[in-house]
């Protein structure tokens, strides 16, 4: 998930594992959080979306009671570490509840919870995520937080500007195929060139 936009992604996907495919919650989470991975890109307060609960319900009720079935599920397993810590709880939930009764879903909480990576667009940016925006959610789950900048980490350091295009191993099953790698390199080198002239 690149930013918050895009985060409804997981409750539309459990909603069609479960309604569509028939799967038990349970595997349905299993093969999501094996799938998704977020990518924040500025941590401005601003930018990391609060959806009002009142119009999720009103244009998406089945997502809604999937999300509160997540935080529900999540918010046991903070329990199980954190025990009755009620203000550490609140913070970590992927439901905020203001002083006037609204509810939010935080839609950047959603996406850590749902994610088996998440990291920034820099290694300093990757930092502030792990120490300060999520610190909380970093030391529940260390392993989650990584960096990757832009993208870039497929190619070697030296892949990215001096021309050599070493491929890194692919951290997935399988290879970022030569076949796409070698066309993008051709056809961004000649404005490369240009560009520095």
């Amino acid at each position: 998930m690149n930013d918050t936009h895009p985060t409804l992604l997981v409750p539309e996907l459990m909603r069609v594992l479960m309604d569509l495919e028939g799967l038990g919650w349970t595997k349905a989470w299993d093969l999501v959080t094996q799938v998704c991975n977020f990518t924040n890109h500025t941590v401005l307060p601003e930018a990391l979306e609060k959806w009002p609960i009142t119009m999720l319900e009103k244009l998406l009720p089945r997502h809604t009671q999937i999300i509160y079935d997540i935080n529900w599920r999540f918010l046991q397993t903070v329990r199980t570490k954190f025990g009755d810590d009620w203000e550490k709880i609140s913070k970590l939930s992927i439901i905020e509840e203001t002083d006037d009764g609204q509810k939010n879903v935080r839609m950047a909480v959603l996406a850590v919870v749902a994610s088996k990576n998440v990291n920034g667009v820099a290694a300093i940016h990757s930092d502030i995520l792990k120490h300060d925006v999520f610190k909380a959610f970093y030391d529940l789950w260390p392993e989650k937080f990584q960096n990757k900048t832009n993208g870039a980490s497929l190619l070697d350091d030296d892949g990215c500007g001096s021309g050599s295009g070493r491929e890194r191993p692919y951290p997935y099953p399988y290879p970022y195929p030569s076949a796409f790698l070698t066309p993008t390199r051709d056809h961004t080198a000649p404005n490369s060139k240009r560009s520095q002239a």
